[in-house]
């Protein structure tokens, strides 16, 4: 599976692109993020990095570093 974005241009430039190698009889889903289940995602990682992560500022920097790309999405 794999997605490719490109950014409009002369010549057009690619902005990301992803592969990802799935287990056979595996259907991929497309799922749309809207503003409710993105912040659900985001509070789950932010959870996840508090709970797991064994060094308080490299958790608390992702964190920050997390809200800090949100927030520029809006």
């Amino acid at each position: 599976m794999g997605n490719l974005l490109a950014k409009d241009g002369q010549p057009p430039t690619v902005e990301t692109f992803g592969l990802r190698i799935l287990p056979p009889g595996v259907a991929p889903v497309s799922v749309t993020l809207d503003a409710a289940l993105r912040k659900r995602v985001a509070d789950g990682i932010n959870s996840n990095l508090a709970e797991f992560n064994i060094d308080h500022e490299v958790a608390q920097e992702m964190q920050e570093a997390l809200q800090a790309h949100l927030k520029a999405r809006v």
